[in-house]
């Protein structure tokens, strides 16, 4: 009974973070007409929807859940694109098809399997591990690819003159995305592995959820108080550095000023 009334907390709590986080985001960028972030919050509001569905069996038909998850990583990858890419040329297109065709299957599959169609197949041992294989790859197509711009970024940015703050909230959003690709791997794990462990990954799955949500709520919503905690260790400039810096800074800016307007809000 404790045990469960913890679960209700933590995800109780995880869900408030999401609305949150996706509240803070879609306003900022509403005022700012900042698309990537109103496309972040909309796949942050989308997937609480999802947790709310998955979590209390809302629908009959399972096969829904998919359906608002495959929305979820379109929103994700349309935050990749304008965030990290806008005006760019990426991988995005390639990211985006492979995000559809992936979800696609899994959604077809599913509604294959609630209508019984091909029950031989649905019925096979080996099926479960390729439903939860592909449901790692689907979220890591466009959760790696937003880790790895990321990670770009905040190299860029390095060599700029930003606060160490914005960097590290790029860290943040990196490690959120690395998070979230592995929320498939305990059901994996679960059906891999010939031992009891069915309550143990279910623990695991909400602490990779919880974990996630708290990464993101931090990194966007930034308190005060948490944005001087990652700005400890910023060395203050001498007169001469700072004219010596002036000089080739605009330079800098024209080069950075898209990339960075999205990290300083």
């Amino acid at each position: 009974m404790a045990s469960e009334l913890i679960e209700t907390v933590i995800l109780a709590l995880s869900m408030v973070f999401l609305l949150t986080t996706g509240a803070i985001l879609v306003i900022k960028g509403q005022n700012k007409n900042d698309k990537a972030q109103i496309w972040l919050g909309v796949s942050f509001f989308s997937l609480l929807i999802l947790y709310i569905v998955w979590g209390l069996g809302l629908f009959e038909r399972y096969y829904t859940v998919y359906i608002i998850q495959l929305f979820v990583f379109i929103a994700a990858t349309f935050f990749g694109k304008a965030a990290f890419y806008q005006n760019r040329k990426s991988a995005f297109p390639y990211i985006m098809i492979g995000t559809i065709l992936v979800g696609l299957i899994q959604v077809i599959q599913k509604v294959f399997e609630h209508h019984g169609i091909f029950p031989d197949f649905f019925a096979q041992d080996y099926y479960i591990h390729i439903d939860n294989l592909l449901s790692i790859l689907w979220t890591a197509i466009p959760f790696g690819w937003m880790a790895h711009a990321a990670r770009k970024a905040r190299k860029d940015l390095k060599t700029q003159d930003v606060e160490p703050w914005i960097l590290r909230r790029l860290t943040l959003i990196e490690i959120s995305a690395v998070v979230e690709i592995f929320v498939s791997v305990p059901d994996l794990i679960k059906h891999a592995i010939d031992v009891n462990w069915d309550q143990s990954m279910w623990y695991l799955q909400i602490a990779i959820i919880t974990t996630f949500t708290v990464i993101n709520f931090f990194a966007w919503a930034m308190p005060s108080w948490f944005k001087e905690l990652l700005n400890k260790g910023k060395k203050e400039k001498t007169v001469a550095q700072i004219e010596s810096e002036d000089e080739t800074k605009m330079s800098e800016d024209a080069i950075m000023q898209e990339l960075m307007e999205v990290y300083q809000t």
